[in-house]
């Protein structure tokens, strides 16, 4: 919901959600959005869907450049935790597994059978790590690039991560969706140096299996058949979302 049509209607935008759910409101703040959560239906749904996907946050890595070498993350800690304030997530997140489903980026329909699918990567979790970070790591430009990318706007997010200045630990994950951004925003040719310079094989998985997809569609797209079965084959067995997308992929072709 946008901050203007949360105006107009009472309900809490999604940023100020994404705020709350990550402890980074202060608490002039918190304390009247925590009240209107008990009285509005509609707001405590959404926010115990983003408060689920703050702890997927928690629980998960993401590669992250480290002296010149390709690791995962720490996890990465609220502005909230930084103050010594007692996180609201532990509290707040309760009986929300099922939620928290719900913000998985799948399939986006293909419009056309002469192309491989064209997948989003999925990417609440590294954009609310880098709306959580932004003020400690400057890493607001790629939060708002990602934000983009989210909503289904590949060329503003081509854009903008095209031009994100970011800390040094961010830059592989700028790389793995500005190639993304860009086949999405059918110019698989301009992915294809971003996903070498970003030495796929290198990445830890998942990201390296997404990479790995990634280096698919670009070699399906410049015709070299054989070659992009033999990619597509690596992947089919792969965990999660990027193995559900290679067995349709595989169906498609």
């Amino acid at each position: 919901m946008s901050p203007a049509r949360a105006q107009r209607t009472g309900h809490l935008d999604e940023d100020r959600l994404i705020d709350l759910a990550g402890g980074l409101l202060p608490a002039e703040e918190s304390r009247p959005a925590l009240r209107h959560l008990r009285e509005c239906i509609d707001c405590e749904k959404q926010f115990r869907t983003v408060a689920i996907e703050w702890e997927r946050v928690r629980m998960n890595d993401e590669p992250v450049r480290i002296d010149g070498r390709l690791e995962l993350a720490p996890q990465p800690s609220a502005r909230a935790t930084r103050r010594g304030r007692r996180p609201l997530l532990p509290i707040l997140v309760a009986g929300t597994i099922a939620a928290g489903l719900l913000l998985a980026v799948l399939l986006v329909p293909a419009p056309t059978l002469d192309a491989p699918i064209p997948w989003r990567l999925p990417v609440d979790q590294t954009y609310l790590r880098a709306r959580a970070d932004a003020a400690a790591d400057g890493a607001g430009n790629l939060a708002t690039a990602l934000d983009a990318y989210r909503r289904g706007r590949p060329e503003r997010a081509v854009e903008l991560l095209s031009a994100a200045q970011v800390p040094e630990r961010y830059e592989a994950l700028r790389e793995i969706y500005l190639a993304s951004a860009l086949i999405l925003d059918n110019r698989p040719g301009e992915a294809e140096p971003v996903l070498e310079r970003l030495e796929v094989e290198s990445l830890p998985p998942p990201w390296r299996q997404m990479a790995q997809w990634l280096v698919y569609v670009t070699v399906e797209e410049r015709g070299e058949t054989e070659r992009a079965a033999a990619l597509l084959e690596q992947l089919v067995d792969a965990p999660g979302e990027v193995g559900e997308v290679a067995r349709a992929e595989r169906e498609r072709r």
